[in-house]
This record gives C-alpha cells, structure tokens and sequence, in this order.
C-alpha cells in the first residue's frame, strides 16, 4: 500500500472516531447530570427526614425533654382545655334554680279563706241559733213555774178548806190529806254544739278563741276577717319558698301594725299561717339558660405557631405528651410518610434540572458546547 494510500484511509477513519467520541462524551454528561439529580434530591429528602426525626428521641412523660420543642402550627391543649370545661360544668350544676312568684298562688289561698270564713260564719249561726233555744227554754221554764205556782196557791187553798172541813168532822190528823208540794223551777244547763263543730275545721281554735269568735258581735267578726284578708294577702306577696318560722316572724312583724288584743291576735295569726302557700316556682327556661351560660363559660387553651411547647431540661407532663401526640409529632413515620416529600422532591430537583438544561440549549448553546467539550477532554484525559 502506497504512502497516498494510507492517507486517504485515516482521513476516512477520523470522522468516525470523532463520532463515537461525541456519543461517549454526551453519554458521560447524561450521566454525571444523573447522578448529580439523584445525589441532590438524596441529600435534601433524607438529611430533612433524619434531621427531623432525631428531634423528638427520648420524649417520655415524667422525664426531661432532650430538646426545645415550638409549636409548629396553631394547637388547643386539650387536657387543660377540658379541665377548664369541667370545672365550668361543675360551676353550672351548683347554680341555684331561678325562680319565680307564681301568681296563681293568691287566687287559692283567697279561695280557701272565704270557704274557712263561710265555715265560722255557719258556726256563729248555728251558735246564735242555740243560744236563742237555750233563752227560749229558760223562757219556758219560768213561765211553767210561774203557772205551776199559780196552780199551787189554788191547791193549797182548796187543801185548806178540806183540811179545816176535816179536822171540824173529828178526822185524826194523820188521816188528813197531804199538803199539795211546792213546783220547783226546772234548772236548764246549756248544751252548745257548735264547740263541736270546731273540730271540722282545718285550724285547730283554742277554747278561749272560739268563745271570742262565737262571742264576737258582727261588727267585731267584720273587722276580723277585713284584717285576716289583708295580712294574709300582704303576707302571700312576698316572696315564700317554704312556710317557716321567717314566714311566721314576717307575719308577726306585720300583725304588729294592727291595734288587737291579743286574744284576736292569736285568732288572726292561726288563721293567716294555716293558709299561706309556698309561691316560688322553678322558671325552667331561666334556670336552663343560666345553666348552658355558665357551662360554655370556659377558656379554650391555645399555644400559636412558633410558641414553646417544651424547653431542653423540662420534665414532660400529660399536657405536653398530648399536645405533642395532636400534633403529629409522636406517631411512626412509616415508608409511606416519606414517600410523598421524597417524591416531591425529586420531582422540583428534576424540574430545576430540566429548565437549567433547557435554557442552555436554547440560549447558551455555545456554553452548552463548551461544557461538553470540557466533558469530552476530561474524558479523553482520564482515558
């Protein structure tokens, strides 16, 4: 083979070997910008993850935290939040019920007196109707004695004529006729029923009150109930949750105001404290608005973000644990957990990659080139 010859081969020879010099070259970049992807997105995910978890070693309720722990959002602190509920849910169930004065209580009570006055106004009829018998029978009782005597004086005249006729025919003396007897007034004793009758009634009257009430005149029994009616009505507006003794006090103190004796002072008392009523009622609306207030009435405890939860050296209470666990920031991290911020961040490296890439190509393509052409000497040094 001539010297032209062989010429002419190595200039055939050289455009291949330059070709497979490109492909090496470009495939040694495609391969140091790979590696380069995979050893980014590596560094960014895993060193995150690691970093990330080697915070919360170590954390144990009743120990020290290893740590300082911020809160990284906005989180309510449950237990202390629900240690607040329950103490405003024990304040709601020792309020008091609201109540009330129920108007309905006075129709009653005055219904009730007017029965009790028609009672003792019957008493006092009846009564007066047997002190008239019992006049009556006294009337009666005279007057047959005074006619009983009158007859006597006739007897005794005609037994004395007899006995004169008698004694003047010889007759012994114990074979005269008695003498007529003298009539004897009939002693009536009084039999009142209307004692008895006390007893149907619902107060139980003492014996002096029932004379005074018995022997009451009508102008006197008037003023009685008029004043009956007024304390009782006086008495039943204020405000009574039970009939005590503060009632009786309240009712003595009013009584008080009134000129009595004390015998219809007694009668009134008796009467007005039989009958009072109790006229406070629950008001359920009230009383279940009260409560919901008072049961809402709590304070939610919130840490914000960037708060300290736990400062290095702090023991770890219940609360802390909790707030911690709400947070997220106890649970397992399993592969799952990390797949997604792995993958998104291979995804925004391989972007990154890829506009850098894609802008050289179109607007430093002579950088671009350069670059390769580096690649390629380094390439060709290193062979």
């Amino acid at each position: 083979m001539t010297t032209d010859e062989s010429l002419d081969r190595g200039t055939q020879n050289e455009p291949t070997q330059t070709s497979n010099n490109t492909k090496a070259s470009r495939l040694f970049n495609a391969a140091l910008i790979l590696v380069s992807f995979i050893l980014t997105c590596g560094a960014i995910a895993f060193g995150s993850y690691f970093s990330g978890e080697e915070s919360l070693l170590g954390i144990t309720v009743g120990q020290p935290s290893t740590v300082n722990i911020l809160a990284p959002r906005n989180v309510v602190n449950t237990l202390a939040t629900e240690r607040n509920r329950e103490d405003a849910l024990a304040r709601a169930n020792a309020l008091l019920p609201v109540r009330t004065m129920d108007t309905h209580i006075w129709p009653l009570v005055e219904n009730n007196l007017n029965i009790l006055a028609e009672s003792m106004a019957g008493i006092r009829e009846f009564h007066a109707e047997e002190i008239a018998s019992f006049e009556q029978a006294i009337l009666d009782a005279e007057a047959e004695y005074y006619a009983a005597n009158l007859q006597h004086d006739i007897d005794m005249e005609e037994w004395t004529r007899l006995v004169d006729s008698l004694i003047a025919d010889g007759i012994a003396a114990e074979d005269l006729p008695p003498m007529p007897e003298s009539p004897i007034l009939q002693d009536i004793e009084p039999v009142f029923i209307a004692w008895l009758r006390f007893l149907t009634l619902p107060i139980d009257f003492s014996e002096t009150q029932r004379e005074l009430i018995l022997s009451m005149d009508e102008d006197s029994y008037g003023q009685l109930w008029e004043v009956i009616m007024d304390v009782a009505y006086t008495i039943q507006a204020t405000n009574i949750d039970e009939v005590d003794s503060l009632t009786l006090l309240a009712l003595r103190a009013y009584l008080g105001e009134w000129p009595l004796d004390q015998n219809t002072r007694s009668i009134v008392e008796s009467v007005v404290i039989e009958h009072l009523s109790a006229n406070q009622i629950v008001d359920e609306v009230l009383t279940q608005a009260n409560w919901e207030n008072a049961a809402r009435n709590y304070q939610e405890i919130e840490l914000l973000e960037g708060e300290i939860i736990v400062n290095i050296g702090q023991i770890i209470t219940e609360d802390i644990y909790t707030i911690l666990g709400d947070l997220g920031m106890l649970e397992d991290t399993t592969i799952w957990d990390l797949a997604i911020p792995i993958g998104g961040t291979f995804i925004l490296v391989a972007l990154l990659f890829m506009a850098c890439l894609r802008y050289l190509f179109y607007y430093r393509p002579l950088l671009l080139l350069l670059s390769v052409r580096r690649s390629f000497c380094l390439h060709y040094t290193l062979l």
